[in-house]
């Protein structure tokens, strides 16, 4: 699985920013879910609600996978992964939001379907191989 390795060999600058990094990501999230449901008029609470337990729940693992880390001599950090895959995801769910609220993001899009081909081709390579 490629992403994965590519989420581990994530190096944040400091310890500061893989606390920092998802908290941003997840509070983008909202502001352009907040935007995106005002624009379609879409506004749903309980969703609101799902989505924003969803944000503490991440915030939540990036502090407990960084108590394991400090807590336990292992022999590779667990935090990097967790923040890299956070905010992989916050990414993601961040264009969607704007697409969904009119912005052209097809340069994005056509970028992205690259980057899953080449991932894909990747993947069959090491089946066939």
């Amino acid at each position: 699985m490629q992403v994965v390795n590519t989420l581990q060999e994530i190096n944040f600058v400091s310890p500061y920013w893989t606390f920092v990094l998802p908290i941003i990501g997840a509070g983008l999230d909202v502001v352009t879910g907040w935007i995106q449901a005002t624009i379609n008029g879409t506004w749903d609470s309980t969703k609101m609600k799902k989505g924003l337990y969803s944000k503490f729940g991440e915030i939540a693992v990036v502090v407990f996978v960084w108590m394991i880390d400090v807590g336990t001599n292992a022999p590779f950090n667990l935090l990097p992964f967790f923040a890299g895959y956070i905010l992989l995801a916050e990414f993601v769910s961040i264009m969607e939001n704007l697409d969904q609220s009119g912005v052209d993001i097809k340069f994005l899009k056509r970028l992205l379907k690259k980057a899953k081909k080449a991932v894909d081709e990747s993947d069959e390579e090491k089946k066939d191989g």
